[in-house]
This record gives C-alpha cells, sequence and structure tokens, in this order.
C-alpha cells in the first residue's frame, strides 16, 4: 500500500486535502472511510469487496457506464458504486466558448494516440464514415489533432483527402475556432471522453456513439447527436453542416449543461457534500 496525499489543481483551489491510501487498479480510500476509484469490472468484484469493506461511499469518475443494471442484478462492484457522489470528470467552463460557427466544414478529431481505441476510431472513421461524408459534403475537411500518431494515422493525409494530421499541438484553441463539427467515432475504451466536454464548453456541437457519450449526462438530439455506425454517424455529420439551425441549438444547450453540471467549481460543491454524507459529521483522527 502506498500512503500519499490528494491535491488536484481545483482542490488546492478550494483548500480541499485528504489521506489517501491507493492499493492498486484505481481504488483509493480517504481516511479508512470513503473509497474513491474508476468504474471497474465486474471480474474484480470479490477483490472491490473486500478492499471496500468497512468504507462508507464509493465515488467515480463517471456519472453512467453502459454496465449499468438494475439493483438486483449487481454485483458487490456495482452496488459499491452507488455513492453521494456519482461522477466526478469535468473541465473548466472558463473555456472561451466560440461565438457562431466556423466557415467552411472542417471537422476535429482530438485523440491521445498512445490509447490505442483512439488509433481505432480514427482509422475506421477514415475507412468507412469519412467517405460518405465526402460523398454528401464534397467540401468536407477533417483535421486529426492528438500526441504521437503513428504512421497508420499518419499515411491518412494524402493529397486530395481533405485530412489533415496536425499531430500534437500546443494549443487546442485554434482547432476549436476553425471547425465545424467535433467527432468523437470511438468503438472501444472506457471513461468519461473529457475530449467531448471540452468541445461542449468551447461551443463545438458533438457527433459521437453511444459509448463516446458513455460518463455523460448528455441527452441525444438535444446536447450531442449519436450514430452508432458508419452510415448513421457520417448522416449526422452531413445533417449538422447543413443545418446551422441545429448546430446553434446543440452548441449552446451543450455550453449550458457543461456550465450547470461539469464545471470545477460545481464539482468541487458536489464532492464536498458527497465527503460531508459519508463522513456523517466525523473528524479526522
Amino acid at each position: 500500500m502506498i500512503k500519499t496525499s490528494f491535491k488536484s489543481a481545483w482542490a488546492r483551489k478550494r483548500r480541499l486535502t485528504g489521506t489517501f491510501i491507493a492499493v492498486f487498479l484505481g481504488v483509493a480510500f480517504l481516511s479508512g472511510t470513503l473509497a474513491l476509484g474508476d468504474t471497474l469490472s465486474n471480474n474484480f468484484d470479490t477483490l472491490f469487496s473486500k478492499v471496500t469493506r468497512g468504507t462508507d461511499a464509493v465515488v467515480r469518475g463517471a456519472t453512467k457506464v453502459s454496465g449499468d443494471r438494475p439493483r438486483a442484478q449487481r454485483g458487490p462492484v456495482d452496488q459499491a458504486l452507488v455513492g453521494p457522489v456519482r461522477g466526478v470528470n469535468g473541465v473548466a467552463a472558463a473555456e472561451p466558448y466560440v461565438e457562431g460557427r466556423a466557415p467552411g466544414a472542417t471537422l476535429l478529431f482530438v485523440g491521445y494516440f498512445r490509447h490505442l481505441p483512439n488509433v481505432d476510431a480514427a482509422l475506421a472513421f477514415a475507412a468507412a464514415t469519412y467517405p460518405r461524408i465526402r460523398a454528401a459534403a464534397p467540401d468536407a475537411e477533417w483535421l486529426v489533432v492528438g500526441a504521437h500518431p503513428p504512421d497508420s494515422i499518419r499515411a491518412l493525409a494524402t493529397p486530395g483527402s481533405g485530412i489533415t494530421v496536425a499531430g500534437y499541438v500546443e494549443e487546442l484553441g485554434p482547432c476549436f475556432e476553425r471547425s465545424a463539427v467535433f467527432v468523437c467515432p470511438v468503438t472501444r475504451g472506457s471513461g468519461t471522453r473529457v475530449k467531448v466536454l471540452q468541445a461542449m464548453a468551447r461551443g463545438l456541437p458533438v457527433v459521437t456513439t453511444t459509448l463516446g457519450a458513455e460518463g455523460l449526462d448528455v441527452m441525444p438530439e438535444r446536447d450531442v447527436l449519436i450514430g452508432d455506425d458508419p452510415p448513421a454517424f457520417a448522416a449526422q455529420v452531413v445533417r449538422l453542416l447543413r443545418d446551422r439551425a441545429l448546430g446553434e441549438r446543440l452548441r449552446r444547450q451543450a455550453r449550458r449543461l457543461v456550465e450547470e453540471r461539469y464545471d470545477h467549481g460545481r464539482l468541487v460543491e458536489t464532492l464536498e457534500a458527497g465527503y460531508r454524507a459519508a463522513l456523517g459529521g466525523r473528524t479526522a483522527r
């Protein structure tokens, strides 16, 4: 076990500190009372039930996951994941909001390419979805941003393809400003897509998959558009490129959701309330 101090940037801002004992698999404990951890597979039910024995609550980063099931059908891990705080990932609502849609039809993909689901998503999008979009919207272009793109990703940027592989960029602001649609076509992996929240905060309408929206309290057609196969995904992107009013409505509502639900300041308040509820007024020894 490793005893460590938890001090994130926003926690320091609010003078929130705590002592944690990190076991492994991302599970941690606060003064033996409050457990924090990412969503774990049911394969770890037995382990999780042991290491969380005696705790009062478990906090996870995602609000909900695709594996959520009725309480009666949950294993020990799922049972524990119902605590006073059920979603602590967010962004700063101070992210600059881009007023008005950028001219043109640039699609933006952002992903760290040492995370293999991002490589798979980009390659699959290039093979089956992007050609459909270009057939319907010949002026569409695709900007691919993210550190460590492998050769297979760099090779997508062929003459006449409309694809630019920028790799790592120091500041994402100009990428958001020049783009019309944010695409997140992931089909595997887990966890909250903070990059989707970033796009929402910046005012860029989002098209993603059901998995890409996992962990976020978003409503399809209100906050984001969903497409779970190449024809459906392409159709949603083309809708946004053709319907400026739809894009305007989506981006304003998405920004409102970020401000009300996912701003760091709001999340700190949620965490504080959860800690107080779990600790029940007890003080640290």
